[in-house]
């Protein structure tokens, strides 16, 4: 199931958000990829502040859009070595590679 959909709500990005920032603490890819689709979310929605219990967030688009870089890079760096060719593999994530 894809992390953020056209009906994901504010409250259900900000889960998304709390729950895969932490995606190079947990060395996981799969958190990465679902970070970057919640900043891209927040890009295209505009979204730039989030608020966890009495804490407030504010994010600017370069900061966004360094998160969403930082978390490429990850990808790439753990990509897992297949057998046969060269084992490496590029992950390109457009802002809007939904379409």
């Amino acid at each position: 199931m894809a992390t953020v959909s056209s009906t994901t709500t504010e409250t259900q990005l900000r889960a998304a958000y709390k729950d895969n920032c932490g995606y190079r603490e947990d060395a996981s890819a799969t958190e990465a990829a679902a970070f970057i689709t919640v900043l891209e979310a927040m890009l295209d929605r505009g979204l730039r502040v989030l608020e966890f219990d009495d804490q407030r967030f504010e994010f600017s688009t370069a900061a966004l859009e360094n998160s969403i870089k930082r978390a490429q890079q990850f990808l790439i760096s753990n990509q897992p070595v297949t057998s046969g060719g060269a084992g490496f593999k590029t992950v390109s994530f457009g802002r809007n590679f939904r379409g």
